[in-house]
């Protein structure tokens, strides 16, 4: 294997075994199932790790719970709510929530205009996106400082953030049937979940042509059947 593998099965491995402790069943999603479906393996140039979550309002203390184990084995984590992102000096690893309607699990997708963490942060904040956070590092200590003291966000009118970011949204619309079987399969000698239809939903999100790998591709700019609502599935 090589050094980027080692170093992303460890992590994995540590994160779902904590995961475990809190009966939270994260299921490899988007990039990283695409990897597992091809070969079982990372993709090379990907440069996170991708997970998926069930999530309804019964499992929000669990959910709470684990973040808060994170951080105290090292992590840095972001709690939002369309995911969590945990991070440490060596990878990052983004789980999605997906909540279920009639006919979907359905989440959201964003993208800013620029790269600027405390602007996007406290726009997200002031909309009610951004939750929580646990970290180590002057960055995670603002935050910190903010989220205790959120009547800061009364001086920066909505108008204010509209001058020097742009937000791009795009809502996610997998259909039902996808995730409500999750199935055990190996992936790095891990026990990991993945949805029993894999290539129902690998074909579904990115094409008949999901076998064929693309460096250069783009979830966000890509056309995708699951950004499409079909009421009529």
């Amino acid at each position: 294997m090589k050094n980027k593998e080692i170093i992303w099965s460890k992590r994995l491995n540590e994160l779902l075994s904590i995961s475990i402790f809190f009966e939270l069943d994260f299921f490899l999603d988007a990039g990283t199932l695409l990897g597992f479906k091809r070969n079982k393996k990372f993709i090379e140039w990907d440069n996170d790790i991708d997970l998926g979550l069930k999530y309804c309002k019964e499992i929000e203390n669990k959910v709470y719970s684990f973040i808060l184990c994170l951080y105290k084995k090292g992590w840095n984590v972001s709690l939002s709510k369309f995911g969590i992102t945990a991070i440490t000096e060596d990878v990052e690893i983004n789980i999605c929530f997906y909540r279920k309607s009639s006919l979907y699990w359905e989440t959201q997708y964003y993208k800013y205009s620029t790269n600027n963490f405390l602007l996007i942060f406290l726009w997200t904040l002031k909309k009610g996106i951004y939750l929580d956070s646990f970290g180590y590092g002057l960055k995670f200590l603002i935050k910190r400082l903010l989220l205790k003291n959120k009547w800061v966000l009364i001086l920066f009118h909505e108008s204010l953030f509209k001058h020097f970011i742009k937000e791009e949204i795009k809502k996610v619309f997998i259909p039902a049937i996808t995730f409500d079987n999750l199935v055990k399969e190996k992936f790095y000698g891990i026990n990991c979940w993945v949805p029993d239809k894999t290539e129902n939903y690998l074909s579904f999100r990115y094409g008949d042509s999901w076998r064929e790998p693309r460096q250069k591709y783009n979830y966000f700019t890509e056309k995708s059947k699951i950004y499409q609502k079909n009421e009529n599935q």
